[in-house]
């Protein structure tokens, strides 16, 4: 049976993954209050010793941003996040 999803629905949704996004990207940040230092999905897969196309697979598992509005923006990965989990 489909669900129905409101606006409301629809932007609690958005508001609460972001805030995850926000709270990874932050645990990553370093004790000096800098930005983490982010990664091309190229480097990120360089880290874990996987192709670019199977980090782009998993990119869920790990902190990241995309960069642009297409459909296919570029990826950025918090390095540390990477090491951390390699």
């Amino acid at each position: 049976m489909p669900i129905e999803l409101t606006a409301k629905d629809i932007d609690a949704i958005a508001y609460k993954a972001a805030t995850i996004v926000v709270r990874l990207l932050k645990k990553h940040n370093g004790d000096d209050g800098k930005t983490p230092v982010m990664v091309s999905t190229k480097e990120a897969a360089a880290i874990l010793h996987i192709s670019p196309g199977r980090m782009r697979q998993i990119a869920g598992r790990f902190p990241h941003v995309k960069q642009g509005n297409s459909k296919q923006g570029k990826l950025l990965f918090v390095k540390d996040a990477l090491i951390e989990n390699y």
